[in-house]
Parts: structure tokens; C-alpha cells; sequence
């Protein structure tokens, strides 16, 4: 199994330190999220990328992920910015929302923590429109000075070859910052 960010180190999520190393809203004008639309975010801890994105939508963001005390943190912030999000415990592989129920769906720094990342993918795609995208934020597979160690990170190939596994297809490639990468995916045509 892989391993998994603690709960305990919530704050560090939401740091400015974290903040200077990428920004939420390049991800939200990668992924062309826009007002009104509605968006999952798997993985989503105390809310560094969902409460961006639920002001910048003005819409309902699902806050999906397998720590309770994770979720506790989101709906603190999101009460405190007053923000729509529904805190849903679930892992990334059975997620319980309907098919096709959302705009976009994003991962944002999870799929190498994930037991089963194409099936993940797959839940993914299930849930997210047929004209929508799915975002992956993921560290680039080399030494940096935060983040997982270098066997747990996801090289671009080895998402490459997940997308090909779960039969998406790769958008877009987005250079976040020198240490991180966004993948912007569909299905298959």
C-alpha cells in the first residue's frame, strides 16, 4: 500500500510557503474551469485547490477523501469562507457520486498515494461529463526539497502509460513550476 500524507500535517497543505510553490488558480485556468460549473476534487485535504475553486465557480465542489479528520479540517474552511463544498469520505477508486454528475474532476498530488491508480482513473472519467477534463497535479519524478520520496512519484510515462491502462487520453501537458506537472486527460475517442 502506498503511503499516504498524515492528517496531523494538515497545515502544512495550506502554507504560504506551499502557496509560492504553485498556485490554485493556474490550476483552475488550465483546467478552463469557469462560474457555474461543478467540480470533484479527490484528495482534497483541508481544501487547498477546492475552496479556490468553489469561489471562482460559485457552484458545488465535492470534496472527496479517505481521511476523516481531512474532511473535518475542509468543512471548518469552508463554513469560514462560506463556500459550497460537500465533504464526502471515499477513496479515489469508488467515489459516490453519480456518472457524469461533474464538469471536471482533479487530483491534485494523490494519484501516487492511490492503491489502484487506473481504476482510480477510470472513477475518474465515470463521474466527470463527457465534454469535461480531468486534471492530475503531480511532482515531477526528481529530488526537490518538499514532498514525497522519488520511488513514490509518478514519472510522466508511468501516468502516460496509466492514462493508456484506464483508455483516457492525454490533453495537455502543463509545466506548474519546475517540481510539479499538471495532466489534463479524456477519454479515449
Amino acid at each position: 500500500m502506498p503511503h499516504r500524507f498524515h492528517p496531523q500535517h494538515a497545515d502544512r497543505l495550506l502554507s504560504e510557503e506551499r502557496l509560492k510553490m504553485i498556485s490554485p488558480h493556474q490550476v483552475i485556468d488550465h483546467l478552463q474551469i469557469v462560474s457555474g460549473q461543478i467540480v470533484a476534487d479527490v484528495g482534497v485535504g483541508p481544501g487547498f485547490f477546492a475552496i479556490p475553486i468553489a469561489k471562482h465557480t460559485n457552484q458545488l465542489v465535492y470534496g472527496i477523501d479517505v481521511e476523516s479528520q481531512m474532511l473535518a479540517k475542509l468543512r471548518e474552511r469552508a463554513s469560514v469562507e462560506q463556500v459550497q463544498i460537500e465533504a464526502i469520505e471515499a477513496s479515489a477508486e469508488q467515489i459516490p457520486l453519480s456518472d457524469h454528475q461533474v464538469d471536471r474532476t482533479l487530483c491534485a498530488f494523490v494519484l501516487h498515494e492511490v492503491d489502484d491508480p487506473v481504476r482510480a482513473l477510470q472513477e475518474f472519467w465515470r463521474i466527470t461529463k463527457k465534454e469535461g477534463y480531468i486534471g492530475i497535479v503531480e511532482w515531477e519524478k526528481k529530488a526537490t526539497k518538499h514532498g514525497p520520496p522519488i520511488p513514490e512519484r509518478l514519472s510522466r510515462e508511468e501516468v502516460d502509460s496509466m492514462l493508456d491502462k484506464a483508455q483516457l487520453e492525454l490533453r495537455e501537458w502543463v509545466d506548474l513550476s519546475e517540481d510539479h506537472y499538471l495532466c489534463i486527460c479524456r477519454p479515449k475517442k
